[in-house]
């Protein structure tokens, strides 16, 4: 009966200590979840900038290239002096600045998405 008994109080002492490392656990597992959530909330973030970005280069970048496209058509290549060409070649250092001021606006945006998701 002695015996029994201190293997019983080995058992419980063992139990308790079984008990203490679940609790330790469940907390850790908790703490896990919570910064999961945050960067759950994290990535959503980056994914609406992400979509923002998309939207905003589809539209904006393509007036531009449409610009210098049919800039690029009313060139008369075959008479390099035409006065029409001067007033072409201006134009299209006006619409290449403004391409590159909405590229270094992108690149921008997407720095800003590194700095969420941080």
């Amino acid at each position: 009966m002695i015996i029994a008994n201190i293997e019983l109080a080995f058992q419980n002492t063992e139990k308790e200590k079984r008990a203490d490392e679940l609790i330790i656990a469940n907390i850790e597992l908790a703490y896990q979840n919570q910064e999961k959530g945050k960067l759950t909330e994290e990535l959503v973030v980056a994914n609406n900038e992400l979509l923002k970005i998309a939207v905003f280069q589809s539209h904006q970048v393509r007036v531009p290239i449409a610009n210098i496209l049919g800039l690029v058509n009313l060139f008369e290549f075959n008479n390099p002096s035409a006065t029409i060409n001067s007033v072409i070649l201006n134009k299209l250092k006006t619409v290449t600045k403004s391409l590159d001021n909405i590229i270094q606006e992108i690149v921008q945006k997407n720095c800003q998405i590194k700095d969420i998701v941080k």
